[in-house]
């Protein structure tokens, strides 16, 4: 052990152990929608299907969603045949909720139960989600005319 593997945060030390090589090395993030969970919890991929991608370049070119351990190892694969999502995160009982754009809502448990669908109104489905944020307990929608939904 030589000194070099030491750093200094202000009058402590540190010193970092890899204790594992990621399991996805090869797949390139950027091109993905990610949600991580709390707490070294499980990370859900979807393709962002808002950029242009070159013929042949994706090795996931379908709306699935792909769920993985913080290392990188395969948990996982959710068939999401809905419309394009405005967001999609993971709540505090590790599950993980996806709102689309029309305003309807899934929410998918890593149990593989059926998932629990709702909507977020009319105003959503008329006007359409533009982006969503989340936290452990819910979610805040903001439609295409600016308007909040909570």
């Amino acid at each position: 052990m030589t000194t070099a593997e030491w750093h200094a945060l202000q009058d402590t030390f540190y010193r970092k152990h890899r204790l594992y090589q990621m399991q996805w090395a090869g797949l390139d993030l950027s091109k993905f929608r990610i949600a991580a969970s709390s707490f070294a919890g499980p990370i859900a991929l979807q393709r962002d299907d808002r950029l242009l991608l070159e013929a042949g370049s994706a090795p996931m070119l379908d709306s699935s969603i792909h769920v993985y351990s913080a290392s990188g190892q395969t948990i996982g694969t959710i068939e999401y045949e809905g419309l394009h999502m405005a967001g999609f995160s993971w709540n505090a009982r590790e599950e993980l909720v996806c709102v689309q754009e029309d305003g309807n809502v899934r929410v998918f448990s890593l149990s593989g139960r059926d998932p629990v669908s709702f909507s977020l109104g009319p105003e959503a489905r008329e006007h359409g989600v533009a982006e969503c944020c989340f936290w452990d307990q819910g979610l805040v929608a903001m439609t295409q005319d600016l308007r909040f939904i909570y």
